[in-house]
């Protein structure tokens, strides 16, 4: 998972009129109402909610986190799975990149998304967007590239590094560009084995703030419902027949719901977009539906190999390790 479901909100162009709700997909929902649901949930024995003044109260990481990552790669294809009445857009498709690699300083993560959008009364587009992180073991510190090009003209780059000590993002591009990070931020590898940990321990419901560098506006806030774990016929749909043995998949598996909120907008109720994505114990990905204003997306797993680790001194198990 990591970055992959991040940077998903920067790759297709949408309005910002109506918001879908965490679980009601046919009507708009706040900040407030989720609470209330939440609390209702509670009530239920279902899992335990942390709320002040009418939001979700920020839980944050614990020090340490039982989640093992594996370093891999992945191709998603990506497709429109499905528009609603006011959509201006008549097909999106395309793929995916994803790659996570473990080095002796930490962890680099990568994405690239190749996509063609289509329009009934517009020539078509095509959007290139590129990300590179470099986020250190201890989580502290987190080094970005974002690239961006619509059909074949960059339209967009951010060079930067984020410190957790200073609670600072500086970036080199723009120049001179340089803005505080909420107290409770913390960085993409960090926020996967914070859900990842909450999944194993059994809780339903992760609060976040994370900055992971693909957006000049900044943090965003994710609210995630952990939906229970996955059974063997849930996992074995979203996998293909040609890797339905490979040990990156063996694993358990959760299913998440999510909703993101900009903190640049937080007096907005609404969530920029939500997601439903099924995620292992080792931080692989194997579905994910990505839910719009007027239109939700699909992406499929279609290719996945492990990748070795950087050799730091560790002995003839070095490569193999994870983190």
């Amino acid at each position: 998972m990591c970055q992959n479901y991040l940077v998903t909100r920067h790759s297709f162009p949408y309005s910002k009129s109506t918001k879908f709700g965490l679980f009601l997909l046919i009507s708009p929902i706040s900040r407030t109402i989720i609470v209330v649901f939440l609390a209702l949930v509670t009530a239920a024995g279902i899992g335990a909610v942390l709320w002040k003044s009418g939001k979700l109260e920020t839980q944050l990481l614990e020090p340490a986190s039982t989640a093992s990552l594996v370093p891999h790669k992945a191709i998603y294809s990506v497709a429109l799975y499905s528009t609603r009445n006011t959509s201006q857009i008549s097909n999106i498709g395309g793929q995916m990149f994803y790659a996570i690699r473990k080095s002796c300083e930490g962890w680099i993560t990568q994405n690239r998304f190749n996509l063609v959008y289509e329009y009934p009364d517009s020539p078509a587009m095509r959007l290139l967007s590129d990300f590179s992180n470099v986020e250190s073991a201890d989580g502290e510190t987190l080094q970005f590239i974002t690239r961006r090009r619509r059909d074949g003209e960059l339209f967009e780059e951010l060079r930067g590094e984020a410190l957790q000590k200073d609670k600072r993002v500086v970036f080199s591009m723009p120049e001179g560009e340089a803005q505080d990070i909420p107290a409770q931020a913390i960085f993409p590898i960090a926020h996967t084995k914070s859900v990842i940990d909450a999944a194993k321990s059994g809780k339903k419901i992760v609060s976040s703030v994370l900055f992971d560098g693909s957006d000049i506006n900044g943090a965003v806030e994710i609210n995630t419902i952990i939906a229970g774990q996955a059974t063997p016929t849930e996992k074995s749909a979203y996998i293909r027949e040609e890797f339905k043995e490979s040990p990156l998949i063996k694993g358990n598996a959760w299913k998440l719901r999510m909703a993101f909120f900009p903190m640049a907008d937080e007096d907005s109720p609404q969530s920029d977009y939500e997601m439903t994505a099924l995620l292992y114990e080792n931080g692989v990905i194997s579905h994910m539906i990505i839910d719009y204003d007027d239109f939700s997306i699909e992406q499929k797993l279609m290719a996945l190999e492990p990748l070795e680790a950087d050799q730091c001194g560790g002995g003839a198990n070095a490569g193999s390790r994870t983190e």
